[in-house]
């Protein structure tokens, strides 16, 4: 998946919550199976593209001037085809600002 995103800050300062919005392109390679549970190799697999957006939030917390200690949530909401696949990551890190 890949998304070109948007983070708005809401509050500046040592704490910064951000909502997030972001639009892109999911893919999906989709392996075909027989009633029997064996999977199919060849012409029996397909690769399919579909729009998604991410919308998300979360916290920027600077523990130091250069030091971010970060956490956000978001969900990813695919359409066409892949409207069955969206989903939901919760991610953290910490990051360093020069």
């Amino acid at each position: 998946m890949v998304t070109a995103n948007v983070k708005g800050f809401i509050l500046t300062g040592r704490y910064q919550p951000f909502l997030l919005l972001g639009a892109g392109v999911m893919t999906e390679d989709i392996k075909l199976q027989d009633p029997v549970g064996l999977a199919f190799t060849g012409l029996n697999s397909d690769t399919e593209n579909a729009f998604a957006l991410r919308f998300g939030g979360g916290i920027d917390l600077y523990a130091t001037v250069n030091v971010v200690l970060n956490v956000g949530v978001d969900y990813v909401l695919p359409f066409g085809n892949l409207d069955d696949l969206d989903y939901i990551t919760i991610g953290w890190g910490v990051q360093y600002r020069f």
